[in-house]
């Protein structure tokens, strides 16, 4: 008698974990259907920040080292041109 009651109340606490499981499973969906797109937006935009400093930064040393850079295809030229010369 006391054995049957135990496997009646092991199997009710089965059927209720079952039922606990499948609501779970329904709020984790819904949370992802939320979360998912959220998510990506956020790293999306951090990717986004991350990749205007970087070119920010390039910017600025092209045009910093511009004047040198000129300079030096300007020598260049230069030379070329006195060494064609006879």
């Amino acid at each position: 008698m006391m054995e049957r009651e135990l496997r009646k109340k092991i199997h009710d606490t089965a059927l209720e974990l079952k039922e606990v499981k499948t609501e779970l499973g329904r709020r984790y969906e819904n949370l992802m259907k939320v979360a998912k797109p959220l998510v990506l937006l956020v790293v999306g935009y951090i990717g986004l920040k991350t990749a205007l400093w970087i070119i920010g930064t390039l910017i600025s040393l092209a045009w910093k080292y511009m004047l040198l850079f000129f300079a030096m295809v300007g020598f260049l030229l230069l030379k070329r041109r006195m060494a064609s010369q006879p």
